[in-house]
């Protein structure tokens, strides 16, 4: 088929998440037109067919469109045009187009259990090319220079117990030949370890095994004090790998003492050679923390830009709420009732964006307070979306609607003030405490959790406030306010055990 794609086209094609979007909007029409039951109870199959010919020809504009975004993003983004063209040949692999066709066919000639059983063989195909674009390249090439450098870091300490198990045998041992021979044979693994570093170091670092560190390093100097040619600021692992050179040219200086029976400045370059591979082991803890937070600023971006698009879902639909209210004495009763429902299934999309917001949060596993937050806008969400297919679009429902819109802006603001206290962090170059297990940091620090917890307290007591009031005022069924009250004292407990679970968490 031959597909052309339009300037107007191309004005969002630098954003890679939009065939993300694309596909997503395809897996979900397919799973609703492309279901069994589409084909049993839709009219006439010459629609359905003609229906599934215009999804077969958007599933072959999106594949144009990926190949040309694929070439637009090759300069500054590599991994993703990579990411783009393996959902290609994914495509291809599967035959999707092919199956497209064959579907056609078969409704055509009114096959229906052979179209059935293609549709939702296709169905599970496209949700299988989905996984595969919404997976984030960079987080999969973090999460191998993570396994190497904590592989890295293992090695180093053994390193560093032997070494000072050599260090302490060298003044008692009587066999000084059997000592310098195991610090040779430490000094070579050092170097091997070195060499293996530089082959695996994705950067290209390529550090030279015969090339000593330089002596004048102060003992004292601090990581990051030292450039390269380029006048750029070393790498954690460049400066690891330095540290490592270091360590075994005093390694094999301590060999030549222990050949000359020179036990006391042998000592000392031990001394000095443990000193080094500590060294090195800090360097690479803090490549590891580096990691971590530049993880966690993704990951922080990610959730920050889906909380907004809810925002603004969120303020449209209380608009068009208000705006049925106020036209229901001239729309009638179906017009009311159709535009009701056409607001609960976009409410109900929108819980469902929050359920992934709150897998996000999840994953994390370390938040406490801020998917409870979350979950409670997912909850009021989905309350919101069945008083609106019951046409209840009055003070109620914008109410619940207005706190889902101050929850969210709430969890916005928060999420901004982490992403601030962490690019300041890293301006300043406070990559951790130095020495300390470089753990996984969390979504939001304690304080905003806290500020978190509070805020959610402050809408508990507000909604009960205004249920009761609205009770009392005979606004709503007092069985409508008694279920309100009894989610209100779930959320309360929930909050409370919340709580009780900040105050035992570390400080972070």
């Amino acid at each position: 088929m031959n597909t052309t794609i339009n300037n107007s086209e191309l004005i969002h094609a630098r954003r890679p998440v939009c065939l993300a979007e694309c596909l997503i909007f395809v897996v979900c029409l397919s799973l609703l037109i492309l279901s069994p039951a589409a084909v049993v109870y839709a009219a006439p199959l010459t629609d359905l067919a003609a229906e599934q010919a215009e999804l077969a020809r958007k599933f072959d504009r999106l594949e144009a469109l990926a190949k040309r975004i694929a070439e637009l993003t090759e300069a500054e983004d590599p991994a993703r045009a990579e990411q783009l063209r393996g959902a290609i040949r994914k495509s291809q692999e599967l035959a999707l187009p092919e199956r497209f066709d064959t579907i056609v066919s078969l409704l055509e000639q009114e096959r229906l259990a052979a179209a059935s059983r293609d549709q939702a063989t296709l169905a599970s195909q496209l949700e299988v090319l989905l996984r595969l674009m919404l997976a984030d390249p960079d987080e999969a090439r973090d999460e191998a220079e993570r396994k190497r450098l904590k592989a890295l870091r293992e090695a180093i300490k053994r390193l560093i117990a032997v070494q000072q198990e050599l260090r302490r045998a060298t003044p008692t041992d009587a066999d000084v030949a059997r000592l310098a021979a195991r610090q040779a044979d430490l000094a070579k693994k050092v170097q091997e370890l070195r060499q293996t570093q530089s082959d695996e170091t994705p950067s290209g670092e390529n550090p030279d095994g015969d090339q000593p560190a330089p002596e004048g390093t102060p003992q004292g100097a601090q990581p990051g004090d030292s450039s390269g040619e380029s006048g750029k600021p070393e790498s954690a692992g460049e400066r690891a790998s330095q540290q490592l050179q270091a360590a075994r040219q005093r390694m094999l200086e301590a060999v030549e003492e222990l050949e000359q029976s020179e036990r006391g400045k042998a000592g000392e370059q031990q001394t000095e050679a443990q000193r080094r591979l500590e060294d090195a082991k800090e360097e690479v803890e803090q490549a590891l923390r580096q990691l971590r937070e530049e993880e966690l600023q993704r990951r922080l971006t990610k959730l920050a830009t889906r909380l907004r698009r809810m925002l603004a879902e969120q303020i449209d639909i209380l608009q068009l709420t208000q705006q049925t209210e106020e036209d229901r004495p001239n729309r009638g009763r179906r017009a009311t009732k159709i535009a009701a429902a056409g607001l609960a299934n976009r409410e109900d999309q929108l819980a469902l964006s929050a359920n992934r917001a709150l897998d996000l949060l999840l994953e994390d596993g370390q938040s406490i307070a801020f998917p409870e937050v979350i979950e409670q806008v997912r909850d009021d969400m989905q309350v919101v979306a069945e008083r609106l297919r019951d046409t209840k679009t009055a003070a109620v429902t914008q109410r619940l609607e207005q706190d889902i819109i101050e929850s969210l802006e709430e969890a916005i603001t928060s999420l901004d003030k982490t992403l601030m206290d962490l690019e300041e962090r890293q301006k300043q170059g406070q990559q951790g405490a130095p020495g300390g297990e470089p753990g996984a940091p969390p979504v939001v620090d304690k304080l905003a959790e806290l500020r978190m917890i509070r805020a959610i307290q402050s809408r508990i007591l507000r909604r009960t406030t205004f249920w009761d009031e609205m009770r009392e005022a005979g606004e709503v069924e007092v069985a409508d306010a008694q279920e309100a009250l009894n989610r209100l004292a779930a959320r309360q407990s929930k909050l409370i055990r919340a709580m009780k679970n900040v105050g035992k968490s570390p400080a972070r």
